[in-house]
């Protein structure tokens, strides 16, 4: 079961957001790096950008998470932290928000390696074990029941 971590510890361990923690940017919201404290632990932390997209990523990875063992190449959800936004005046008109908490991709994402010049370029075998490590991770979500269907592959 994905756990409910406390907004104010996102907060603190994402420095409220600031752009330095910012490691990724996806058609669907932002990547932050953070550091939880309390388990001096390094996840990621999405901020997603529609609560109605993020609601529906929150599911498949939550189904992702009933595997007894999970795959190797396809991040775990952690959990989501809630908070609320909105009018500040007028509780009515604030809405319920998420950010979800992931694994951390401790070595970058894919495309870091390939197209960020302070990177070692990555040699053709190193290339081909990727390409058949991605391949293996997209047939696992392919098989599934339902099945997944990734359009972002990091």
């Amino acid at each position: 079961m994905a756990a409910e971590f406390d907004y104010e510890e996102i907060l603190k361990a994402t420095d409220n957001f600031h752009p330095t923690r910012l490691t990724g940017k996806g058609s669907h919201g932002l990547v932050y790096k953070a550091l939880l404290f309390k388990d001096n632990l390094e996840v990621a932390v999405k901020k997603p950008s529609q609560s109605l997209l993020q609601d529906n990523e929150i599911r498949v990875f939550s189904s992702l998470r009933s595997d007894e063992i999970p795959h190797p190449h396809v991040l775990q959800l952690l959990g989501t932290s809630s908070y609320y936004y909105g009018h500040e005046e007028c509780d009515s008109f604030k809405q319920k928000h998420k950010v979800i908490v992931m694994e951390l991709m401790p070595n970058g994402s894919i495309h870091d390696w390939l197209h960020t010049a302070t990177k070692t370029p990555l040699t053709w075998p190193k290339r081909i074990e990727i390409a058949m490590q991605i391949a293996r991770a997209l047939q696992f979500l392919h098989e599934r029941k339902p099945l997944v269907i990734h359009k972002d592959i990091k």
